[in-house]
């Protein structure tokens, strides 16, 4: 199953027309807003995150959590 991340990070438009080709092509996906290391923007991507689901809630989401290690 293929992971759908943003053309340049932390942009969720990307992400988003990422979303709707897979949707109207049929193709089962997991959207990945992209979670980044604490010092390096993590609250931003959390707010990614709230906001993702937001525009997506139907859509599944994966938050890798390796970032935080």
């Amino acid at each position: 199953m293929p992971v759908l991340i943003p053309a340049v990070p932390g942009d969720l438009d990307s992400l988003g027309r990422a979303v709707a080709m897979a949707q109207a092509a049929g193709i089962v996906f997991i959207a990945d807003p992209v979670l980044d290391p604490i010092h390096f923007g993590f609250a931003a991507s959390l707010g990614r995150f709230i906001e993702a689901r937001r525009r997506w809630p139907e859509v599944e989401l994966l938050m890798g959590t390796g970032n935080l290690t």
